[in-house]
């Protein structure tokens, strides 16, 4: 298997001691019944809640090596580069892919934890189910008006994302306009472009983020804060391409359409 960067992994059967620093990877691994593979996660995940009990080896920023090592994985799977050299220093087999943006790209990472654990049905039955609920969620979001205009905020401070982002993807499948489209990946904007942009809804995902939105004097003449239009969205939900996207998507489509959704 051919990674990011290129580099390919063989396996001559199903690892058995999986690193998996990844949210999305162990919510499938979790979904596919393979949960007694994972060796050790990062430190942020925290679904399902079986999962708390996985030995945690650092993030993308502070990666415990020495732990790692000692865990004798025959897989690390990561969506970062930065130990990418270190890992492959110690001999560790290490799969490198970045975090789905397309929902194509969820779909086959699903398809491909199925190849990799020996149960490519089940990798499939799970990627197929993504799909058609993808399929369904857009037919009932199709023909509810016109556009509507929607800012995501990521974080605190102003920080939302754009093109190719899957945030964007979301807001497309949906029929909605991402106020910042115009730009690229996650940036900080300022409180007068959003004002000057005009969103008709905005979606927190951070918690506390819709009430703080509310209670904002600099946002009261923004469409989405002036009718009430301020939702509060489980970020874990939308922002990991795992098993729980389609729920944070459906959790996004109602605020945008509560009278389809």
């Amino acid at each position: 298997m051919i990674g990011g960067d290129g580099v390919a992994v063989t396996f001559t059967g199903p690892p058995e001691r999986i690193v998996a620093m990844d949210s999305a990877a162990v919510e499938i691994l979790f979904a596919l019944g393979q949960e007694r593979r994972v060796a050790a996660t990062h430190s942020f995940v925290d679904y399902p809640a079986e999962a708390a009990s996985i030995p945690r080896v650092g993030n993308a920023f502070d990666m415990n090596l020495e732990q790692i090592v000692g865990l004798k994985p025959d897989l690390v799977f990561i969506f970062f580069d930065r130990f990418l050299p270190e890992l492959r220093g110690l001999q560790v087999p290490v799969l490198y892919l970045e975090s789905p943006a397309k929902f194509e790209q969820a779909a086959e990472q699903m398809r491909m934890w199925g190849r990799i654990t020996g149960d490519p049905a089940s990798g499939e039955a799970l990627a197929a189910g993504f799909e058609a609920s993808l399929a369904d969620i857009r037919a009932r979001a199709n023909g509810a008006g016109g556009p509507v205009k929607v800012y995501q905020d990521v974080a605190p401070g102003l920080w939302t994302l754009g093109e190719g982002s899957l945030a964007d993807e979301i807001f497309n499948l949906l029929g909605a306009k991402n106020t910042f489209a115009d730009i690229s990946g996650a940036r900080q904007v300022s409180a007068e472009e959003i004002v000057e942009r005009g969103p008709e809804v905005i979606i927190s995902v951070h918690p506390g983020g819709a009430a703080a939105w509310r209670s904002d004097p600099a946002f009261a003449a923004v469409p989405a804060v002036r009718n009430g239009r301020v939702c509060e969205v489980d970020g874990a939900k939308l922002s990991v391409a795992g098993t729980r996207l389609v729920d944070g998507i459906i959790e996004a489509a109602k605020c945008l359409y509560p009278d389809r959704f």
